[in-house]
């Protein structure tokens, strides 16, 4: 460009051609970074929004503890926030801290059912082993279901977001190949092409 801009002018208009096209350039670039930048920032936005709301679609489709929907949801907004999906997913979502849990709530709830507060310490253990083999088994049935759910949600996300960087790229390279068309339709002048030594030639012929 500052070459084109330069080529026909000699003396002060050459000095002129070059605090135009500076301004221009400073103009160009401001432009630039601006809509890039907001470019950008929209395509994120964007990508986020639509990996939140796959997510939720995903996660209210299991069958799992509403309290474990929850955490897990937080889990992927929390990382959607920051814009940092981590390389590996997580295999445990349902500690066993909470699952011990779930079965001491789910035991006093059975014995409740059973009006079995008073009985036998025997009948106790036996509700108490009962309701401890069925918690632990769809403790470890929802650990499998959202580790395979989460991983899903993060391939979703890393691709938004890897879609979403690389897009304004993308647009950008039309413009790009346009003003390289654009630079090499323009020939230099020819009398910028003559060298001293054709020029002396031809005046002593």
């Amino acid at each position: 460009m500052t070459v084109l801009a330069a080529g026909d002018f000699s003396g002060k208009l050459l000095t002129a051609s070059q605090s135009v096209i500076g301004v221009f350039r400073q103009i160009g670039t401001s432009l630039a970074v601006a809509i890039f930048v907001s470019a950008l920032s929209a395509n994120i936005s964007t990508a986020k929004t639509t990996v939140a709301h796959h997510a939720e679609q995903a996660v209210a489709a299991l069958s799992i503890p509403t309290k474990a929907k929850r955490n897990t949801l937080q889990a992927v907004k929390q990382q959607l926030a920051t814009e940092r999906v981590s390389a590996s997913s997580p295999t445990t979502f349902i500690s066993a801290h909470a699952t011990r849990q779930l079965i001491q709530d789910h035991y006093q709830t059975a014995l409740q059912q059973a009006h079995a507060m008073q009985a036998p310490a025997q009948i106790k253990h036996q509700i108490h082993a009962q309701v401890s083999r069925h918690v632990s088994r769809q403790a470890r049935q929802a650990n499998r279901v959202l580790t395979h759910t989460v991983r899903g949600i993060h391939r979703d996300a890393k691709r938004q977001l890897t879609r979403a960087f690389i897009r304004p790229y993308q647009l950008a390279i039309p413009f790009t190949a346009l003003l390289l068309v654009v630079a090499f339709l323009f020939q230099p002048h020819q009398s910028l092409s003559r060298t001293p030594t054709s020029m002396s030639k031809r005046r002593h012929a």
